[in-house]
């Protein structure tokens, strides 16, 4: 019984003193009692500016088409709008509705229509897919849309089934 009473106390020591080494060698300081969170930054530039552009009721995902021209906003429930970035410029950025998704769609908690992105060749090859929960028996729906102008029709949908 003291045998392995030795093996454990001399196995803790040789843990302990790898740790210590190991502090040493990082250079790791002992931690501050100042728990205070950062001062933000101010390393915005001169005319960087929050404000509105559009208003989308419940947003979920945004994002802007390669050609720099307008800005894809989700809402969660279900409806994909458009605005124009020289809009948002002017500050008069109104929001186009230009795809509703189809229902049943689940909208419990986080769930809804959940992302937007766009094809990088856009707007030469007009796509936008869409990332939805589809209905409460845990399917998720990718879609793929075909915009012109301010409309877009649904290309084809995906459904995965969660088990």
């Amino acid at each position: 019984m003291m045998r392995r009473s030795f093996v454990a106390s001399a196995a803790s020591a040789a843990v302990a003193s790898l740790l210590l080494a190991t502090l040493l060698l990082l250079e790791v300081q002992p931690a501050t009692a100042d728990h205070s969170l950062p001062t933000p930054s101010k390393s915005f530039a001169a005319n960087f500016e929050d404000k509105t552009v559009a208003a989308v009721k419940s947003p979920t995902d945004l994002y802007f088409t390669p050609d720099g021209n307008y800005a894809f906003v989700t809402s969660k429930f279900g409806t994909l709008w458009r605005v124009s970035v020289a809009d948002m410029d002017d500050n008069d950025g109104v929001a186009e509705r230009v795809f509703e998704v189809p229902h049943p769609m689940c909208l419990n908690g986080a769930r809804g229509l959940a992302g937007v992105a766009v094809h990088p060749g856009y707007p030469a090859e007009p796509y936008i897919y869409l990332f939805h929960n589809h209905d409460k028996v845990r399917r998720t729906g990718t879609a793929k849309l075909l915009c012109a102008g301010n409309l877009c029709i649904r290309h084809f949908v995906i459904f995965i089934h969660h088990l």
